[in-house]
């Protein structure tokens, strides 16, 4: 569960931008929501801000592949679920309930995940930190190194990281002693977040 949801973020935040471009009143407070969750979900990954340009959280790792991790982020899933249900979904405009309707299903799809174990799930060549770390290290992608302060930075965030994947390490080595199998995509069923079977729609 490393950034495979990255791209999803990020069309929520596109798809907020272009619903202040429309004549349509737009629900301001769901707007700030929005806003508010953009902000608030950097603590879960700050790597995806590096790739946004935002320059501030370059020296920082989430160690997101704990138990306390996902229990504080799915904590947080159903934070957002359960403000969003404040709103009258049929009340919105168009690009309003583009911008819900998309939230919702991403924070949803995330909470089905929760009984995965992705804990235990092992790094892989396609998605993962080692891979974020070695695009990032070249000095000229997302994190530049322009000046000293944005290397010291990188040097920062790797150190960081080998010291998680000790910890990383230790939880596969528990996994084994146990005899827990990984993560599959069995797990990956249409579940509400309560564990019921789920119809599709956002309202």
């Amino acid at each position: 569960m490393t950034n495979y949801k990255r791209y999803p973020v990020v069309t929520l935040l596109t798809l907020t931008i272009c619903s202040a471009a429309h004549a349509q009143p737009a629900n301001t407070k769901l707007k700030k929501l929005f806003e508010v969750y953009h902000e608030e979900s950097l603590h879960f990954d700050p790597i995806l801000e590096t790739d946004l340009g935002d320059h501030r959280f370059d020296d920082q790792v989430a160690n997101n592949n704990t138990v306390a991790y996902l229990k504080e982020k799915y904590s947080f899933d159903r934070k957002y679920l359960k403000l969003l249900k404040e709103f009258d979904f049929q009340k919105l405009n168009t690009d309003d309930q583009i911008s819900y309707g998309y939230l919702k299903e991403m924070l949803s799809t995330d909470l089905q995940a929760s009984t995965c174990h992705f804990e235990y799930m092992p790094f892989t060549q396609f998605i993962s930190l080692p891979v974020d770390f070695g695009q990032l290290g070249q000095g000229n992608g997302a994190q530049p190194f322009k000046t000293p302060e944005q290397y010291f930075n990188m040097v920062k965030a790797r150190g960081t990281f080998y010291s998680l994947d000790g910890h990383r390490k230790s939880q596969h080595a528990q996994r084994h002693k146990n005899g827990n199998r990984p993560a599959q995509s069995s797990c990956l069923e249409d579940h509400t977040p309560d564990g019921s079977v789920g119809q599709s729609g956002y309202s």
